[in-house]
């Protein structure tokens, strides 16, 4: 979509809600809507990402039936003084501006980065809502984006610290409709503050993390047309311990997190609070040096609804000369969001979480640079939350089953063009 519309992730047929984002380590999809909108996340925001399908997707935690998107800040060392300005220029009069400073030695790594955008979103469109079918400038339809990101690391021996912090806001004024007479007066506008402290010490045989987590977000819709006015705001903290040993032919990874989350809403009754825990180990074995098996072994407890769901993944690699082979199964589980359960209009505490399983399986053909990879899977969803009308509101519901199954397909071929104009330009 255009800027400022709602950017989504769909994964495997999965709704933007059952794909999990993660930042750093921590889950950030919106407590209410179960959703992360990718709107106004510019480019140098964050410095990896990673897209991860199916069921190794397992071991992030609930939310992530289709997969997730991990998003990542990264230290820079040995660079010293930078500063670099930047900006663009676009249709419909939009624009940004990136500011960024960063210092960086063997031992610290700092960096400061700002990004505005605005977008005016004034296209030209035919408006075929109207007698005569007009040409007109879609109006209030403006766009604002803040990105600020501070990010500060310190290595020493064998301990490392990271502290990222991460502010965002956004306005996005919303036009009327096409059939309306009267200008709209309705936007929406949220703020996020998120922040992120790890501390890393590697030790013998092993690496132990660290981390505390926190996410804040506040929303406002606010429509002076009908006097409709919708304030909410999110707090969660986080966490997260993980382990890292190997012993012999086996590699270990342990994970335990601990997350308390609250909703103020002006729609709900309250403010709902809900404590969840989600502890896994990852084992991985080399039966060869070309062919491995791995499982993922744990559970995720939750205050409300009140629920202890198990977690479990078995796969394989193999490989031989040209020919990778992967499969793998797991279930997986997603829990109603705070809109699900406490929304005073249609809202139902009583929802069961949404459970499933999934198996997929890959082979990919590699000749030195030109490759074929085809992937099969297969999903199944208990307990599918689905909004519907009842009567006047609508509710939602737990329906019986969902399946998801495909194929993917990526062909790689490279070809080397060669030129002799270059002979001519040497004189």
């Amino acid at each position: 979509g255009g800027k400022g519309s709602t950017q989504s992730l769909k994964i495997r047929g999965f709704s933007s809600s059952q794909n999990q984002v993660n930042w750093n380590g921590l889950p950030i999809n919106s407590l209410t809507l179960g959703m992360f909108d990718l709107a106004g996340s510019s480019v140098g925001v964050f410095d990896q990402l990673q897209l991860v399908s199916g069921s190794s997707g397992v071991e992030y935690g609930g939310g992530a039936i289709g997969g997730v998107l991990d998003l990542k800040n990264v230290a820079s060392w040995n660079k010293g003084v930078n500063l670099s300005i930047g900006g663009a220029l676009g249709s419909f009069n939009s624009n940004m501006d990136r500011y960024k400073f960063s210092y960086s030695n063997k031992k610290i790594s700092y960096s400061l980065l700002y990004i505005n955008e605005f977008a005016k979103n004034d296209y030209s469109f035919i408006n075929k809502e109207i007698l005569g079918k007009p040409l007109e400038t879609q109006k209030d339809a403006q766009f604002w984006n803040d990105n600020l990101v501070q990010e500060i690391y310190f290595r020493h021996g064998r301990n490392k610290f990271k502290f990222v912090t991460w502010l965002q806001g956004r306005k996005k004024n919303i036009p009327k409709f096409l059939n309306a007479n009267e200008a709209s007066r309705k936007f929406t506008s949220d703020s996020s503050a998120r922040q992120i402290i790890t501390y890393t010490r590697a030790l013998r045989k092993s690496i132990l993390d660290v981390s505390y987590g926190y996410s804040g977000s506040g929303f406002n819709y606010s429509d002076y047309n009908d006097s409709i006015f919708t304030d909410y705001f999110i707090s969660e903290h986080f966490v997260l311990l993980k382990y890292r040993f190997k012993y012999g032919k086996f590699k270990f990874r342990a994970k335990s997190r601990i997350e308390r989350q609250s909703v103020e809403n002006t729609r709900y009754k309250g403010t709902p609070i809900r404590t969840q825990t989600f502890n896994t180990l990852f084992a991985n074995y080399s039966v060869r040096p070309n062919f491995y098996v791995y499982s993922v072994l744990g559970g995720q407890t939750s205050t409300s609804p009140s629920s202890l769901i198990p977690i479990g993944s078995i796969g394989y690699k193999y490989t031989k000369k040209r020919i990778t082979l992967k499969g793998n199964a797991s279930n997986h589980y997603r829990y109603p969001t705070f809109n699900d359960l406490f929304w005073d209009a249609g809202g139902d505490n009583t929802l069961k979480p949404e459970e499933g399983w999934n198996i997929e399986h890959s082979i990919n053909i590699q000749k030195k640079k030109n490759s074929i990879y085809a992937e099969v899977y297969y999903s199944n969803v208990n307990n599918w939350i689905q909004w519907s009308p009842n009567g006047s509101i609508w509710v939602p519901q737990n329906i019986k089953e969902v399946r998801s199954y495909g194929a993917e397909v990526n062909f790689k071929y490279h070809l080397k063009v060669y030129t002799t104009y270059s002979k001519f330009l040497n004189f």
